[in-house]
């Protein structure tokens, strides 16, 4: 007990050993916090940019979604048109086809 009473005696407080010596580990600490301040700040733009260029290319495909959406219909009433003319056209053929034939069996055969 005597030796560890000797050993307390001749080491300073830690409250002197920080007084004596106060530069060295504020300034480590005031620096490190700094840069992880500096760090975070970077960081948080970056973030912000990458929210708003999320935010564009959603707009992006919003749009793009709207154009398939509208050539769709677009093909759509063009396959109806393309199908209506064709339908059109089979019943003129078949209605000159049979005129056709009518007018072949009425007219004598000239050889």
């Amino acid at each position: 007990m005597a030796k560890t009473a000797q050993k307390e005696k001749s080491a300073p407080s830690d409250s002197q050993s920080k007084k004596e010596k106060p530069a060295p580990t504020d300034n480590a600490t005031k620096k490190q916090h700094k840069k992880q301040a500096k760090q975070e700040a970077k960081t948080m733009l970056k973030l912000e940019e990458a929210k708003r260029a999320e935010q564009k290319a959603e707009q992006k495909v919003v749009k793009a979604q709207a154009n398939l959406v509208a050539s769709r219909t677009h093909v759509q009433t063009l396959e109806a048109e393309l199908a209506q003319v064709r339908s059109s056209q089979q019943s003129s053929h078949a209605e000159a086809s049979k005129a056709n034939f009518a007018l072949q069996q009425e007219l004598p055969d000239l050889n």
